[in-house]
């Protein structure tokens, strides 16, 4: 692999526990570690699924570009073992295992502390751990334009062209045009919206001046510590004495001081009010897989807009249904007269609800786990 860039590091977080993808994604085994190839329920839909999981997909994707010692894994401490297994060629030291969850803002912040003393002019990009991007050459187009811009000290963030009205993503709202090509366009950014009701999402959308905000960043190591200890000055000083202990692998003082910072994303903390921003928007061909109702923009749907998430020889018979998301290892399946319905059944778990309310899952999903502990408490 040529090392084109080698100023270029990547931070992939791999936090979270995917609850919106429950039963399938828990919190022992988020969505981030599993390898959808293996479950019966995409057996008859494998057209875009990798034998690898998200977490593994992520560092390969990064991988053509960025050499493994400029690859940092975070993560919670209670799935190390499964960032262990999923992170082979990366270093131990490029490892890092969160006591508990601090949000976006705390972990880039650490990691900078953490390449700084490595090399201090160094660029760092961002990316969530549990995405799926179809289209890997245009990806590494985008971020080598990120790095361009990111010497001249801007933050840069990647914006999705929206192709409908979603109400669980944040938007951007494009500014002045900075470049434009056949596949990348970079705007400054005017605004932040946060997630939208319905209404306002399809007015969005309509307007053509909004992005879907993918989480992604691409910034100077330095530029971002500047602006951390600007807005966030506590968050920057703990995770400065953080990183002094871990890269001592002085655990017990490292979570300690880890478990004062507060919990906030980088997007709150310093994306809403630093003032060197750029977007940079294409067509990718990306899915957050954020819910069940993602699942039928990148798997093939019936004639109706019916995603069947079964086993290869299961026999369907479907009559005057549409719009459904259905997920059983059961040989023999029919729907009649019903739309709109997500139905998942994988392990112990079964999952019944309105597609049009994916995004409330992860909030039932939560209150399953909590009361499930408090009974295993007890016995």
């Amino acid at each position: 692999m040529a090392d084109k860039n080698k100023l270029l590091w990547a931070l992939i977080m791999a936090g979270g526990n995917g609850t919106r993808l429950w039963p399938l994604s828990t919190p022992k085994k988020p969505k981030q570690f599993l390898d959808l190839s293996e479950s019966n329920l995409f057996q008859k839909n494998k057209t875009k699924i990798s034998k690898e999981n998200l977490l593994e997909q992520t560092i390969e994707r990064v991988k053509g570009i960025i050499p493994n010692e400029r690859i940092l894994i975070a993560g919670s401490s209670n799935h190390r073992k499964l960032i262990q297994k999923s992170s082979r060629g990366i270093p131990k030291s490029n490892l890092i295992f969160e006591p508990e969850s601090r949000n976006t803002a705390t972990t880039i912040c650490l990691a900078s502390h953490l390449i700084k003393e490595i090399d201090s002019n160094a660029i760092m990009t961002v990316l969530p751990s549990d995405h799926y991007i179809g289209n890997l050459s245009l990806f590494r187009r985008i971020l080598n334009k990120g790095t361009q811009y990111a010497k001249e000290d801007k933050i840069i963030t990647l914006g999705i062209e929206p192709t409908s009205p979603e109400v669980g993503f944040g938007y951007i709202e494009k500014g002045n045009k900075i470049f434009t090509s056949k596949t990348i366009n970079t705007h400054e950014i005017k605004s932040f919206k946060e997630k939208p009701v319905l209404k306002q999402a399809q007015s969005f959308l309509k307007s053509k001046r909004f992005l879907w905000n993918g989480g992604y960043f691409i910034l100077k190591v330095s530029k971002g510590l500047e602006e951390l200890k600007r807005f966030e000055p506590k968050i920057y000083a703990y995770t400065k004495e953080a990183s002094f202990f871990l890269k001592k692998r002085n655990i017990s003082k490292f979570n300690t001081v880890f478990k004062q910072c507060k919990k906030i994303s980088f997007d709150h903390a310093i994306m809403e009010k630093t003032k060197d921003l750029i977007v940079i928007s294409s067509n990718l061909e990306w899915n957050d897989l954020g819910s069940w109702a993602s699942f039928d923009k990148i798997f093939k749907n019936d004639s109706n807009k019916n995603t069947w998430l079964v086993d290869k020889n299961t026999n369907i018979i479907s009559e005057n249904s549409q719009d459904l998301v259905i997920g059983t290892n059961k040989k023999f399946v029919i729907a009649s007269d019903v739309k709109d319905l997500i139905i998942i059944e994988h392990g112990d778990g079964l999952l019944i609800c309105r597609k049009s309310k994916a995004n409330k899952i992860g909030i039932f999903a939560n209150k399953m786990e909590k009361s499930f502990s408090k009974k295993i408490d007890k016995k």
